[in-house]
């Protein structure tokens, strides 16, 4: 049945596209239909999910049959997709056992290549990834759409960066450093425990985390290219990764 949504609803989903009020509230927006299928599927609190497809209304119960008009409203995409979650984000601090591999980000603040990241990570089994407290906000809706759903199951975190990197060298971690001038990936010898420490395409890794670093690794090209999108980067330094002989990388 087909319900009506009052404008005082419609304005608090749409504030939620804002940063101020995801901060205020805690909820955030995720739109299409395979970003909120997994939303429904992962545990996480669902505030309301709308759509504008009866038979995806049929299927899940919670879900709020609406007019396109009101979705039209609901959603900040130029065409909307006709699904549409309003989730409250986790807990997002430092988790209290590290996993044998986890991503860093410093200073990367375009949410289409960080959540291209986050659903790489996702493919090849990185459950976490930190961040710069200055970079990326994590529930940014374009950041959650271009992760195809992956931002329920890898744990995103922001962070003060350099002590967390210096605590977790301090435990065993190889902090390895995406750079110009790092060893050819071909020849890296990859540390059972290690970050990957990844900057942004501009400015590259921060002096105060490059400091930290003890290792780099770099990706060699014969063509005339300045530098690879950070998430392509992340991509081939993950595929590689994982080619690794030792059964212990996939944990």
């Amino acid at each position: 049945m087909m319900e009506e949504i009052s404008r005082n609803e419609l304005r608090r989903v749409r504030s939620l596209h804002q940063k101020k009020f995801r901060a205020e509230t805690g909820l955030f927006v995720a739109e299409g239909r395979k970003v909120v299928e997994e939303a429904l599927r992962s545990g996480w609190f669902i505030s309301r999910t709308y759509t504008t497809d009866p038979d995806f209304a049929k299927l899940h119960p919670s879900a709020v049959l609406v007019r396109a008009s009101d979705m039209e409203q609901l959603s900040a995409l130029q065409t909307p997709p006709g699904y549409l979650s309003v989730v409250r984000s986790p807990d997002s601090g430092l988790p209290e056992v590290w996993p044998d591999r986890i991503l860093a980000l410093d200073g990367i603040r375009d949410p289409g290549n960080a959540g291209t990241m986050v659903r790489t990570a996702d493919w090849f089994g990185v459950r976490t990834i930190i961040s710069q407290q200055d970079a990326v906000e994590w529930f940014n809706p374009k950041l959650v759409q271009a992760t195809m759903g992956s931002i329920f199951r890898v744990r995103t975190t922001e962070c003060a960066l350099g002590p967390v990197l210096a605590s977790l060298h301090d435990q065993g971690y190889a902090i390895i450093g995406a750079d110009m001038e790092g060893t050819p990936i071909g020849r890296m010898e990859w540390p059972e425990r290690m970050v990957l420490v990844l900057g942004s395409e501009s400015h590259g890794i921060r002096e105060e985390i490059a400091a930290l670093l003890t290792h780099q690794v770099t990706i060699p090209g014969s063509g005339s290219a300045e530098s690879l999108n950070v998430a392509v980067a992340a991509g081939i330094i993950l595929s590689r990764l994982f080619q690794a002989p030792d059964p212990g990388l996939r944990r």
